[in-house]
Parts: structure tokens; sequence; C-alpha cells
């Protein structure tokens, strides 16, 4: 199907649509595909952080919240 098609088919089903459920889905989706993505403000310097950070849970350089309160004298 083209998009017009696919976009008139939809427009046509959400005007005939009572189900008060699916349309509040579907403004959530709404809204979701509208939002500004808070990842996209992000530095270089603070993706590259972050990338730093996965990589050490990928290779399991990680601790327990305990054991870092330990070697801060907590």
């Amino acid at each position: 199907m083209e998009t017009q098609a696919l976009k008139n088919d939809l427009i046509a089903w959400i005007q005939r649509l009572q189900d008060r459920g699916i349309l509040e889905s579907l403004a959530m989706l709404k809204r979701g595909a509208e939002a500004h993505d808070w990842a996209d403000d992000l530095s270089p310097e603070a993706r590259a952080s972050i990338e730093l950070g996965l990589d050490d849970i990928k290779q399991g350089r990680t601790m327990s919240s305990e054991e870092f309160w330990k070697k801060r004298g907590r």
C-alpha cells in the first residue's frame, strides 16, 4: 500500500473508532513519536563517557552499591 493510501486508510479508521482505550493508545504513540530525545542534546564528550561506561558493563567491570560504599568508608 502506498504511503498516502495508508494514511487515508488510517484516518478513516480512526474517525470511525469508538474504543476509548485504542484512541488513548494512539495518542500515547503520537506523543512518543513527537517527543524530543534528550540524548540528541548530549555533547560528544558525554556520549563518549556513556559509551565507556557501557563497555565497562559489557566487560564485567562493575561493582555493587555495597562494594562502592565500603571503598569510600561508609
